[in-house]
């Protein structure tokens, strides 16, 4: 049994193309659990968190769901990691299309083996024989596969689609809790401060060879463009937030 977490918003039809295409292309016939927190923002005019439940229930049978009073993106993946119960989970946010076939059962064997192994990371490019993109800049260092993952020169866990150890997880919590920053911002910083959370573990990433494009989509943000919102950053090392026009 595999747990996936999932932070969402009121976008039934964001959640159903990526639960559909993560179902087709990655997690197929594994046996997993559903962890979901829907936010109450989002397409609140014309759909309910009814709606999101609905489409989460139509891919998985074990959906557990959280439902708070206001939007918030961390306190959203607290209330998540916390009720995590798989030695590996699968964090995976509402907006993501996945375009081809990935071997699951060998990123949990891979997991598994490597006990020290954080974190595999999908790649956000197109990949080669030994090499993959794990950035849409063509600047930043390439992931080298190893024999069994690529090594990502600088990669730690940036909340893309992601496997996930649950102890590693574990450890960062209590900094997560106790500062409510975003997590990206909070990793980065007990990176810098040499943190045995962050510094204790490695990191990895993975995808399939020879992908002329790229692995998967964010089409959360296409969406919110259409929607008319715009980033803002508020207050320092908070991180990105949504406002609308």
């Amino acid at each position: 049994m595999i747990d996936i977490t999932t932070a969402a918003t009121i976008r039934p039809e964001i959640l159903d193309v990526t639960y559909s295409s993560f179902k087709k292309h990655l997690f197929k016939d594994c046996p997993c659990r559903v962890f979901i927190n829907i936010d109450p923002i989002g397409e609140t005019d014309t759909h309910t968190a009814q709606d999101v439940i609905d489409v989460a229930r139509s891919y998985f049978d074990d959906v557990t769901v959280h439902e708070p009073e206001r939007p918030d993106f961390t306190i959203a993946l607290i209330w998540l990691w916390r009720h995590v119960e798989s030695e590996l989970f699968f964090n995976l946010e509402d907006d993501w299309k996945l375009n081809a076939d990935v071997n699951f059962q060998h990123m949990i064997y891979t997991m598994r083996k490597h006990k020290k192994l954080a974190v595999l990371t999908l790649a956000k490019g197109r990949s080669w024989e030994r090499t993959a993109q794990f950035s849409h800049s063509n600047k930043k260092p390439l992931g080298v596969w190893n024999g069994e993952y690529y090594d990502v020169p600088g990669r730690r866990y940036g909340g893309m689609p992601s496997l996930i150890r649950k102890e590693f997880i574990q450890g960062f919590l209590p900094h997560l809790q106790r500062t409510r920053i975003n997590h990206e911002c909070l990793e980065r910083t007990l990176y810098k401060q040499k943190h045995p959370c962050i510094t204790d573990w490695t990191y990895g990433g993975y995808t399939e060879p020879n992908l002329p494009h790229a692995l998967f989509d964010n089409i959360g943000k296409k969406w919110k463009k259409r929607q008319g919102f715009r980033k803002k950053i508020i207050g320092r090392n908070i991180g990105w937030h949504w406002k609308k026009r």
